[in-house]
């Protein structure tokens, strides 16, 4: 269930953030980066909580 959910949620971020490109509210360079700095965001609050989640 989780992986179908994760699946979607991807594939919904992505659309929305092309959709930006298609309308012409940014070039492609700023979605990429918004994206990478979105991911590294979440990889470091994922590590957060797993540093959390051991003490």
């Amino acid at each position: 269930m989780e992986v179908g959910i994760n699946g979607f949620l991807a594939i919904w971020i992505l659309l929305v953030a092309l959709s930006r490109v298609f309308v012409g509210g940014h070039y492609i360079t700023d979605i990429v980066a918004g994206l990478a700095i979105g991911l590294a965001w979440l990889l470091i609050c994922i590590a957060a909580l797993e540093l959390l989640r051991r003490r």
